[in-house]
């Protein structure tokens, strides 16, 4: 999806160099660099997060986030799609990107003062363009 070939080639093979053993935290700090150089300002309602969080990934061509509040467990629920998926020998399906979102939107929501301390993200599932965090 809207990766170009070149780049596709670089990044599978890129991705694939990577250690298994370290490649979670490794792409969950590229995530989090990423967000870091498209910083979200502070928002004061979660619709208004969304939207900027939206704006965001519309400018990179990463998709976009539905952010939901579990009312019967108490989290918050980040359904993400239309991430760039690029197949890896380790991972057909461009499963690696759950852990870049999770560092992506993590640190997005730990620039979010009124949600101090920011709620943690883990992958809830990942499957073929559609990753869902939690908050823990």
């Amino acid at each position: 999806r809207g990766v170009s070939h070149q780049w596709r080639l670089f990044n599978a093979a890129l991705l694939d160099c990577l250690e298994e053993a370290g490649r979670d935290a490794t792409l969950r700090r590229a995530g989090a660099r990423l967000a870091a150089l498209s910083p979200i300002p502070a928002c004061e309602t979660l619709g208004a997060l969304e939207e900027r969080v939206n704006d965001a990934l519309a400018a990179m061509d990463w998709g976009h986030a539905a952010f939901f509040l579990d009312q019967g467990r108490p989290a918050l629920v980040i359904r993400h799609l239309a991430a760039p998926v690029i197949a890896t020998r380790a991972a057909p399906d461009g499963a690696w990107v759950a852990p870049v979102l999770e560092g992506l939107h993590q640190a997005w929501l730990a620039g979010q003062t009124q949600l101090a301390p920011a709620p943690v993200l883990r992958v809830a599932s990942a499957s073929l363009g559609c990753v869902v965090l939690r908050s823990a």
